[in-house]
């Protein structure tokens, strides 16, 4: 039986690509691979750029490279990475990502070619390529092949591990690579400091060597936050700089602040039922109705 093919793949990809992903989410999209499916401990971003020809030219991004040493992808992992739809926890609710959506969705609102490296323990390097300018052609994505990236991409990498390259920018905002986050008056300033400051915050209870719990108290009937050691501590670099927890609430230690003193006041939490949405009801086959979130009361005086 005839039908119609429900993607047009010029348009279709047209549409994605306008999706209105910032580049720092994009981005984010493959540290959470990195984390989650990767089980990486280290992780490496580098950002280039195009060389301007006038000091007041807008700079714009030559290369950027996502490396971690995780348990890297098999040829087959590798093929559904490059599909709309392609990921391998579609219905899990342990992780950021199951739409399989991210790492193409998020790449291709930047660029226009995304190349992907990963080895698997005791395998060899393989390698596959999404050219966006092929794909809106209707032109199928090529097998991956063995292939090893250059020696710069894998400093880090040991046994195992993925590198995912982004090439031939058309879509990223201008990017600086100023280091400082805030000037003076406390405004948003450098690009390449602002994105070292949100991942610091985005991934503070990865990176950062303290992190906050609610600890149940049976005698007051009440939960309560309070830092403790990270066990399972990851590291992420961004162009050679250590990427700095930021913890929002001020109540975990941090590098360069140890000496602070502790936190003054333990929060009480405040529990509050909130109703499944149906869809994730259905999704996660869960037969309770209600979630329960957690915040802090931070002043003393709103206790009720």
């Amino acid at each position: 039986m005839a039908g119609i093919n429900p993607f047009d793949s010029g348009s279709a990809i047209d549409a994605i690509r306008s999706g209105g992903y910032a580049f720092k989410d994009a981005l984010c999209e493959l540290i959470d691979n990195s984390i989650w499916h990767g089980q990486a401990k280290n992780m490496q971003i580098d950002i280039s750029w195009n060389t301007r020809s006038t000091s007041t030219e807008r700079m714009s991004l030559e290369e950027v490279f996502v490396t971690d040493n995780g348990v890297g992808m098999t040829t087959d992992s590798m093929s559904r990475a490059v599909q709309i739809g392609g990921g391998s926890s579609l219905k899990s609710v342990k992780n950021f990502g199951r739409f399989g959506f991210g790492l193409i969705g998020g790449a291709i609102s930047q660029c226009k070619i995304i190349q992907i490296y990963s080895k698997t323990k005791d395998g060899n390097w393989n390698y596959i390529q999404y050219d966006v300018s092929q794909i809106t052609k209707g032109a199928l994505i090529p097998e991956p092949v063995q292939q090893s990236p250059d020696d710069k991409y894998t400093s880090i990498i040991e046994e195992s591990g993925t590198v995912i390259i982004w090439k031939e920018f058309d879509r990223a905002e201008s990017f600086d690579n100023d280091p400082d986050a805030y000037n003076a008056k406390g405004q948003k300033k450098g690009d390449l400091g602002y994105l070292n400051y949100e991942l610091g915050r985005i991934y503070r209870k990865f990176i950062g060597e303290e992190i906050l719990v609610g600890e149940h108290k049976e005698d007051a009937n009440r939960t309560v936050t309070k830092a403790v050691k990270n066990n399972d501590l990851r590291v992420i670099t961004l162009n050679g700089k250590k990427v700095t927890p930021v913890d929002p609430l001020y109540m975990t230690k941090i590098p360069g602040f140890e000496k602070d003193p502790p936190p003054s006041n333990v929060y009480d939490e405040v529990v509050l039922p909130v109703t499944v949405h149906h869809v994730d009801a259905d999704r996660t086959e869960k037969t309770e109705d209600i979630i329960q979130i957690r915040f802090s009361i931070i002043n003393e005086k709103w206790r009720t």
